[in-house]
């Protein structure tokens, strides 16, 4: 056939062009409407155009939903809100929902939000890495400040922080609108940022915070990336460096703290720091290497100076009052050294004196002196006329224009304070004062008259109690109730040891009834330690917690006081359940050394929510019911602690006889109850993520303790074992096979050990034969355990070949920093003549595996026998 005979018919079977409104047409296979059926033709039109209409309709609908859900998260502050959303597992998914809808808004500009500028990362709660950095790489470029921990940039998490941040630099090489981090706060009890991490960030950086985040300022490479930056001036545009606390309280202090940084800063001439803070470390060794890099040179822009709870002395803020002198922090705004000793004679205010009247800090607005309270007992009290001299000179015409003053004074005369609380002294707005008998008497009887409020911002009150201070108690609990009172910020008692008989226990009793009826809204902290409190007093105490008498309270220390019963701390966590808002800003409770335990009450407070800050909890020390009730009372705690509604717990301690002598650990004794609520902790994922320092140990019980739901837990949980739990003794448990092999199989295609925390376990006792442990193996191929010092494996059933399998299953690094291995007494070896064999035969197949280059473990135990006890 021709084309032109293929074109012709091919014209005979296709319809001509259709006109509109032209029914008669012929359609499909040359038929016309009329012949189809024209009306159901047009219906099926209709229809698909309503089916149309209506999934356009939907959509706008849904849209219209997600942008509400968009404006509901900007209503408080879009930033807060997705940072509590990304940190939880069962509500990360909303947080991704809420950046996919900024990045739609920022296109169709559907709801006014204010861009996203900040965003914290820190103390996650089971989000795996993946997650947390498919999140991360969605911020939008309006971002410019982020709160991280050592889960994303250590371990697994480090090579995709690397990726992340080699994006930035191209994405930005290529002019692309991407991020650029200004403000970095990195908050970690454990680790320290990556040195190279740090060096990378530095450049874009105005402001740095290493919270809580050992640095090893002494020396080593953890800092060099900061020191080195600020000597090359990679850390020209840093305006604010803030280290405070970077040493914790609980930890040995080091030497020289600070050395190569501040001899970097002394050095260098482009660092324009605007705020140093060092707060919260100890440097009453390091003073004379901080004070020649505080220099117009170095620091010229200089302004406020944070130096609070820094362990100095009057001849260490003496050494910083010469560099005041001579003109050195010209530029000085702040100067904070509260919370110091300074001097018991208030020989440093003098000191302090002579460096304002010196003319050489023109531009000081707030000055902060409110010292420790020192312990009359032994160190005496200040002397008054030193004390008068100083308010004296706040009045000179060379002192600075002083906005905020905080001093701390001991017993002054009736005079003087007239003059203070009567407001002579404008420029002190908080008042610490650190007084004796004789001094709380003239303090309250210049009170003024009726319920008008003292001149003060806060006032900080430290009572030494003697034996005859039961009236003054009574006076101070009537001031409390007349009102004067109201800006009372601190109250510490002080107590003479009396024997066996109180003889202030009327003026106390006349005290704790003032509280429970005295609203005093601004008192951070309470401090009732070792004050002979009986149950009683805290009944009293609860009264006032009850009616919501101590809102802003956030430390509340009841320790050191024997007569406190074991229930004493009931009637308290009830009066916390009963107010409507609980204490919902303190920080630190302490009942150490006490028999008070809490038990199931303390768990009802705990899981409620109404202690959603608390950081530190401290408690009894004297159980006479003995280990048993303690237990009880400890599964209690536990199950408070994995309720996840106190996510900011740091330390849990309790009597010094209970702890663990590895690193001090918090030991939880469990039985098959306590260790259902520690495996449903762990596989929810539930434990606060900046809780450190506990250990677990099983109850030796008949029958054994089943540990294999609290390994499948670890297995199902995305980041495994949680940080705090530092070491795992499961003697006396039973562990099968399945598990431990559902543990490592869980673990293959991840980038993260579920065991990277681990330092101690101790699996002796459990029937762990050769199968198992070779099981046990893998998981510590698949999970390395950078931290295991220990591992105990005695009295199973384990032979020489097998130990030996298990050491060539593993890999080098998985247990790369072993110290000890014990295998005493396995089934079979028993007697002398059984252990020689073992340890013969276990040594002759270390020699080999050693000679086959196959020994996994590290070199400071092979292939020695002194650290292999068999």
């Amino acid at each position: 056939m021709s084309a032109e005979d293929s074109a012709g018919k091919t014209e005979d079977v296709l319809p001509p062009p259709r006109k509109d409104g032209d029914a008669s047409l012929p359609v499909e296979g040359g038929m016309s409407n009329e012949e189809r059926g024209g009306d159901d033709s047009q219906e099926g039109t209709e229809e698909i155009q309503r089916d149309r209409t209506e999934e356009t309709e939907n959509m706008r609908r849904q849209d219209k939903v997600f942008f509400v859900i968009l404006r509901q998260m900007a209503r408080k502050s879009l930033s807060e809100t997705l940072s509590l959303l990304a940190k939880r597992r069962d509500s990360f998914g909303i947080a991704w929902l809420g950046l996919v809808l900024l990045a739609t808004n920022k296109t169709l500009k559907k709801v006014g939000v204010d861009p996203l500028q900040q965003i914290d990362l820190s103390g996650t709660l089971g989000v795996s890495l993946r997650k947390i950095f498919f999140f991360i790489n969605r911020l939008p470029s309006s971002v410019v400040e982020m709160k991280l921990d050592s889960v994303t940039v250590t371990g697994g998490a480090l090579p995709l922080f690397e990726e992340f941040l080699e994006r930035l630099r191209s994405d930005r090489a290529a002019r692309k609108d991407v991020l650029v981090l200004k403000h970095l706060t990195f908050v970690d009890t454990d680790t320290a940022m990556p040195p190279h991490l740090l060096c990378l960030l530095l450049p874009s950086l105005e402001s740095l915070h290493l919270k809580v985040c050992p640095l090893s300022l002494s020396g080593g490479p953890r800092l060099s990336a900061l020191t080195d930056g600020v000597r090359s001036g990679l850390a020209s545009s840093l305006r604010t460096l803030d280290l405070g606390e970077t040493e914790r309280a609980h930890q040995k202090p080091r030497k020289f703290f600070g050395f190569p940084l501040f001899e970097a800063i002394r050095e260098s001439s482009s660092l324009r720091v605007e705020t140093l803070n060092l707060s919260g470390n100890l440097l009453s060794l390091s003073m004379h290497l901080l004070c020649p890099a505080l220099t117009i040179a170095s620091l010229p822009s200089l302004r406020p100076l944070l130096l609070r709870n820094c362990g100095l002395y009057h001849h260490h803020i003496s050494r910083l009052m010469k560099v005041v002198e001579r003109g050195d922090l010209l530029n000085l705004e702040t100067l904070d050294l509260g919370e110091n000793f300074g001097d018991p004679s208030g020989s440093h205010l003098m000191t302090l004196a002579r460096a304002l009247r010196a003319g050489t800090v023109p531009h000081l607005r707030y000055l902060n002196v409110l010292a420790k309270p020192c312990n009359r007992q032994y160190f005496g009290t200040a002397s008054e006329t030193l004390e008068s001299e100083f308010l004296a000179m706040l009045s000179c015409r060379q002192c600075p224009a002083l906005e905020s003053v905080g001093l701390q004074f001991g017993d002054l005369e009736g005079l003087t304070f007239r003059a203070l609380l009567g407001g002579q002294y404008d420029k002190v707005h908080c008042l610490g004062l650190d007084l004796g008998l004789r001094g709380l008497t003239a303090f309250l009887s210049q009170l003024p008259e009726g319920s008008d409020p003292l001149p003060f911002e806060s006032v900080d009150l430290s009572v030494f109690v003697s034996d005859d201070g039961s009236e003054a108690l009574v006076q101070l609990g009537e001031a409390l109730q007349k009102g004067p009172l109201g800006c009372l910020g601190k109250l510490k008692f002080q107590q003479q040891p009396f024997g066996v008989d109180d003889p202030v226990a009327d003026g106390k009793m006349s005290f704790f009834s003032s509280l429970a009826v005295s609203q005093l809204p601004l008192l951070r902290e309470l401090s009732l330690s070792n004050l002979l409190l009986t149950d009683s007093h805290l009944s009293l105490l609860a009264q006032a917690v009850h009616v919501d008498n101590l809102p802003s309270l956030r430390l509340l220390d009841c320790s050191r006081n024997r007569n406190l019963t074991q229930s004493a701390m009931k009637p308290l966590m009830a009066a916390v359940l009963e107010n409507e808002k609980g204490l919902p800003f303190l920080e630190e409770l302490s009942f150490m050394s006490t028999k008070a335990v809490g038990g199931a009450t303390l768990e009802t407070a705990l899981a409620s929510g109404k202690l959603g800050r608390l950081k530190r909890l401290m408690l009894g020390g004297w159980y006479p019911l003995g280990l048993e009730s303690l237990s009880d009372d400890r599964i209690c705690l536990l199950r408070g602690i994995v309720s996840g509604q106190i996510p900011h717990l740091e330390f849990v301690a309790q009597s010094h006889c209970f702890f663990d002598s590895f690193n001090s650990l918090f030991i939880f004794d469990l039985d098959a109850e306590g260790m259902k609520v520690f495996a449903d902790g762990v596989r929810k994922g539930s434990f606060p993520p900046r809780l450190r320092g506990l250990g677990f140990r099983l109850r030796k019980h008949r029958p054994p303790v089943d540990v294999d739901p609290l390994i499948l837990s670890i297995a199902e949980n995305e980041t495994g074992l949680p940080p705090c739990v530092a070491s795992l003794k499961l003697r006396f448990g039973r562990i099968g096979e399945s598990a431990l092999s559902r543990l490592a199989e869980k673990g293959r295609g991840i980038c993260e050990s579920k065991l990277k925390c681990l330092k101690y376990m101790n699996l002796s006792d459990c029937c762990i034969d050769d199968h198992k442990l070779k099981e046990l193996a893998e998981v510590f191929r698949v999970h390395e355990c950078p931290q295991l010092k220990f591992l105990y494996l005695n009295r199973n059933k384990i032979t020489a070949e097998g130990f030996v399998a298990f050491i060539r299953t593993l890999k080098r690094e998985s247990l790369q920093n072993l110290s000890e291995i014990r295998l005493c007494r396995q089934l079979g070896t028993t007697g002398a003549r059984g252990a020689s064999k073992f340890h013969l035969s276990l040594s002759s197949l270390q020699i080999q595996a050693k000679q086959e280059g196959t020994w996994k473990l590290p070199p400071s135990l092979s292939p020695s026998p002194f650290n292999i006890l068999t």
